[in-house]
């Protein structure tokens, strides 16, 4: 089932977590017609005590003009399509959303290494989907560093030949 193909449902008294394609109807109905959205930089963080991945701190956050919201949003429904991945591969989160709408806000976290996305709000829930890994995503890294916001790169092929080789 692609993203775009699904019918928007508002998230009404939604209470159990949702896998994948379930989240699809709900995300649908945020990303059509929102109140302000905002790009944000996060910082993926690992929990030694809990040895688990929390959310991710903010680095920066802006509001997205009309232009770049579309942008964002086609560059975001990327990640959701492709086959089920189940689990994340890595999960170390770069970039997110908060949405508003209608007096409801929801969070999205997106590692698009992986292509896993975690919501909080007005549902929560998890997709994975693998498309092309080890991506990241053009739009939203050229809106942030445009703006400024700091943001928390993935270490490059050469880095990590360099890193092996002890050279880093």
């Amino acid at each position: 089932m692609k993203f775009e193909d699904v019918a928007p449902i508002e998230p009404v008294n939604v209470e159990e977590e949702l896998y994948n394609e379930e989240c699809f109807p709900y995300l649908r109905w945020f990303l059509a017609d929102p109140d302000p959205v905002f790009l944000r930089s996060v910082d993926p963080t690992y929990n030694q005590e809990t040895r688990s991945y929390s959310w991710s701190p903010v680095l920066g956050e802006l509001e997205l003009n009309e232009p770049d919201r579309d942008a964002v949003f086609e560059e975001f429904s990327s990640a959701l399509n492709g086959e089920e991945l189940g689990i994340a591969r890595c999960y170390h989160p770069r970039h997110g959303l908060r949405i508003l709408k209608a007096g409801r806000s929801l969070e999205v976290e997106t590692c698009f290494e992986c292509n896993t996305t975690i919501f909080r709000g007005a549902f929560s829930g998890f997709t994975g989907h693998a498309t092309e890994l080890d991506r990241q995503p053009p739009i939203m890294n050229a809106i942030l560093d445009r703006e400024g916001i700091r943001r928390n790169r993935p270490i490059t092929p050469e880095e990590r030949e360099r890193l092996q080789r002890g050279e880093l």
